[in-house]
Formats: structure tokens, sequence, C-alpha cells
């Protein structure tokens, strides 16, 4: 917008964002959205560093079905030793994971 008053151009700049964002939505896989992109990712990732709480994955309750990691739009959910763990920096908290966790596996604290 600042470049078009500059060079008076009559163009409708929303247009072409509108434009840009969806052959952006087609190139690039939503998992690069959620954790490059997303301006709410930045905004979580920021404040995320003074709180303390995060998703936290029980593995004495969890029986490793692997639905946390199905239903996670970050696929930030990585099974190591098997034991699942939740790269909690990337993580957007939308609690996707533990709804649909059936042992109370996944909670945040």
């Amino acid at each position: 917008m600042i470049i078009s008053r500059r060079l008076n151009l009559q163009i409708n700049m929303i247009l072409y964002l509108l434009l840009v964002a969806f052959i952006i939505s087609l190139i690039f896989d939503e998992e690069i959205w959620h954790k490059y992109l997303c301006p709410y990712s930045t905004i979580l990732n920021i404040t995320d560093k003074a709180n303390n709480k995060k998703l936290i994955i029980d593995n004495k309750l969890c029986k490793t079905c692997g639905l946390c990691t199905t239903n996670c739009p970050n696929n930030i959910i990585f099974k190591k030793h098997n034991n699942y763990n939740i790269e909690s920096q990337e993580c957007l908290k939308c609690f996707k994971c533990q709804d649909v966790c059936e042992f109370n596996a996944i909670n945040y604290k």
C-alpha cells in the first residue's frame, strides 16, 4: 500500500493480497503455514516465553494410539522411544490433541 501511494498507482492492493494469499495456500502445505507464516503462531511464540504452562503427555496414561498426532494441525507430536512428546515451542494450544485423547493422557500444566 505504501508503494502504491508513493508511485501514485491506482491499484486495489487488497485484491492483490488476496490473490497472493490464495496462491500461497495452493502451493504450501498447511503445516508450513502454521509453523512459519501464521501471525497467530508468531504471537503465541512471543507470549509463550513468559508462560510456564504447556501441553504435556503423561506417558503412564498414554496407550500410544496415535490419535493426537493425526489431529494436530501443526504436526508437532513425535514418538521417541515408544513415548509421545509435544514440541511445545511450536504448539498452537488448540487443544485438539487433548480433546481426542481417550485416556486423558494430555494435560495443560
